[in-house]
């Protein structure tokens, strides 16, 4: 490596299409380089897959993304090329600090950068506790994440959770960035909207949430469900809405550059995830002062979300509960604008100045002046009751 550094921060993501992380990326080196950082960002995916896009001022280095392998072999081979490619990209960058995205670009940014001594930090963005990366990505997890010289969560649950296999002293909790301000939106308000806002994949609980809204759509009045994002599961969720006789009361939006308008639109928002990280989505609604609702698989959601007090809690995977929770909030404005505004408070301390301001203080960064430990911990959480 080079002595004069052509960028003070290198960050490593698959790409930079639609998803939580790759607006995380977006927004921090949109905004460092904004502070007059240099940042370089590296992708496998070509520009041509963007939904986030970056300032001009952004270095771009894209490694091309190979197909999928028919075989092992195969993908032993294609992995080793993708591993080649990006060490000598990050040599290219001359960062001292590399900072890779998610699950199995953490694992090969750990790999690429050996020997090269840079300070290397990973970012996972889910929960590690539920969310599978496949058998080898899992067992690889295990033993390369130690090797980094910082490991980051977006939760507090999920750092716990990588305590099983990574030391104490190479964990921090590194927050979502909000980059929306919702204080001075408005909306319409002529429909009421239940929103969901996530990609389309079985993670996020659609098929419950459908089920859900089915049950109590005749004691719902002219309430809608709204869903922004796009996946996989789009037809297969649209055929269960015709199925159960409730498509002319549910929108497909699919991805959504404009969701401040959304959340402005929108009266409750619902996540009826199997695991989360901390969602982007979740932070987002709740500095709208939306009340949320959320289900109890995760950590990260219950570090927001207190059961009564900021928003509403209910068992995953259970479509009566779900529909028992959004009934109580439907039929209850006064609790809807309580919640909504004890939330809005809540997600303060997320604003993009601060969270700035905790990753610069995790990575050595020139305008990092606090570290993690300056952000106010979640307040304990009320035992929940779910009955």
């Amino acid at each position: 490596m080079t002595d004069t550094p052509s960028h003070d921060i290198a960050i490593v993501i698959s790409h930079l299409g639609s998803g939580g992380s790759q607006m995380v990326v977006s927004t921090l080196a949109n905004a460092w380089v904004g502070r007059g950082l240099r940042v370089c960002v590296i992708t496998l995916a070509a520009a041509s897959e963007d939904f986030y896009f970056l300032d001009a001022g952004v270095s771009r280095m894209i490694l091309g993304s190979p197909g999928r392998s028919a075989s092992v072999a195969g993908a032993i081979a294609a992995n080793i090329g993708r591993l080649s490619r990006l060490r000598r990209a990050i040599r290219e960058a001359h960062a001292p600090v590399v900072v890779a995205f998610v699950g199995a670009v953490n694992i090969l940014t750990v790999i690429a950068t050996r020997g090269l001594g840079l300070n290397v930090v990973i970012s996972e963005r889910n929960d590690p506790a539920r969310q599978s990366l496949g058998r080898g990505w899992n067992f690889l997890r295990r033993i390369v994440y130690p090797w980094a010289d910082l490991v980051t969560a977006n939760s507090r649950g999920a750092v716990v959770s990588l305590g099983r296999f990574v030391p104490d002293k190479k964990l921090a909790y590194a927050p979502n960035p909000l980059r929306l301000d919702g204080r001075a939106m408005t909306g319409r308000k002529d429909t009421k909207v239940v929103l969901a806002v996530g990609r389309l994949a079985r993670q996020k609980g659609y098929d419950i949430l459908l089920q859900s809204f089915a049950k109590i759509l005749a004691s719902a009045g002219n309430w809608r469900l709204v869903i922004a994002g796009e996946g996989d599961l789009r037809q297969e969720l649209a055929s269960n809405a015709a199925r159960m006789g409730i498509e002319n009361r549910v929108d497909w939006l699919g991805p959504v550059a404009d969701i401040a308008q959304c959340y402005a639109n929108a009266d409750i928002f619902v996540s009826a995830s199997r695991y989360e990280g901390t969602p982007n989505a979740l932070i987002e609604a709740m500095s709208f002062g939306l009340p949320v609702v959320v289900t109890d698989a995760s950590p990260g959601p219950l570090e927001l979300v207190e059961n009564g007090v900021t928003g509403l809690v209910c068992r995953y995977d259970n479509v009566n509960a779900l529909a028992d929770t959004l009934s109580r909030l439907i039929e209850d404005p006064g609790l809807r604008e309580t919640l909504g505004a004890a939330g809005r408070e809540k997600v303060e301390p997320y604003g993009l100045e601060s969270v700035l301001k905790v990753w610069g203080g995790l990575l050595n960064l020139p305008d990092g002046i606090e570290t993690v430990r300056d952000m106010p911990p979640p307040s304990p959480m009320s035992p929940i009751d779910l009955s």
